[in-house]
């Protein structure tokens, strides 16, 4: 367990629930009875152990951080985000699309916590300092993608959420999330660049919404084509365009 918060550095040890409360008990039976696997880090050893996905906590974070920042971020999603879990129309204006790329990514990570319980960590701690002192994505050297994928399985044994993040070292280093839960996937890319560098924007396809940074226009929710599972699963992250910022 973490002795300093993750993104404050103030003393840890507050429960957070890596999920919010309120989405499991929104959520299908099928999510918040089913049981899974994770694998746990920790001594540059590896084991697999059981957890639920939605009722997991952490204790990496300060009760300032758990009770004040995140608290909010965890009440900006609340009025849509079951409904992007569950493959229902909606469409989201510029503050609902960065408070959902927000929680992504702050969702991701405190996933990853719970299953790497010593650094080194795939996601940098300058990541975590970004989000918390600007309360957002770099608008500079992140991207997101949102994507419909039909959970896996039946109606009463599916898996309703999963976790991939993946480094990768093209020109520049950097590391891909892959975060689902239920229909709602996102594909999260963060790059290293130096300053006077950005990353291009993501086009729109019919299979993929751009959700970071926020488009002017509404994020109309789902995208015209669902994405199978398995694709979603091998995806790899795409050819990111870098240039210099404008002076």
């Amino acid at each position: 367990m973490a002795k300093q918060c993750v993104f404050c550095g103030e003393k840890a040890g507050s429960r957070e629930h890596v999920l919010p409360a309120w989405m499991a008990r929104a959520a299908p039976k099928a999510f918040t009875e089913s049981s899974g696997e994770r694998n746990l880090y920790t001594g540059g050893q590896m084991k697999v152990i059981p957890h639920k996905f939605a009722t997991m906590t952490v204790k990496c974070v300060c009760g300032t951080c758990n009770n004040g920042w995140m608290s909010r971020l965890e009440a900006s999603v609340k009025p849509f985000l079951m409904q992007l879990t569950r493959g229902e129309q909606i469409a989201l204006g510029p503050a609902e699309q960065t408070a959902l790329a927000t929680w992504s990514m702050k969702t991701a990570m405190m996933m990853l916590r719970a299953s790497y319980l010593d650094d080194p960590h795939p996601i940098p701690k300058s990541d975590y300092k970004h989000l918390y002192e600007y309360g957002k994505l770099s608008m500079r050297r992140m991207r997101a993608n949102a994507f419909y994928v039909e959970p896996p399985g039946d109606d009463e044994h599916h898996i309703w959420g999963d976790l991939r993040v993946l480094p990768f070292s093209t020109r520049y280093r950097g590391y891909q999330v892959k975060l689902r839960v239920g229909w709602f996937a996102v594909q999260l890319l963060s790059v290293a660049l130096p300053p006077a560098y950005e990353i291009g924007q993501l086009g729109r396809t019919l299979r993929a919404q751009p959700l970071w940074p926020a488009q002017a226009d509404q994020f109309t929710w789902p995208p015209l084509k669902p994405l199978p599972y398995e694709t979603w699963l091998a995806m790899e992250p795409r050819q990111l365009a870098v240039m210099k910022r404008p002076v």
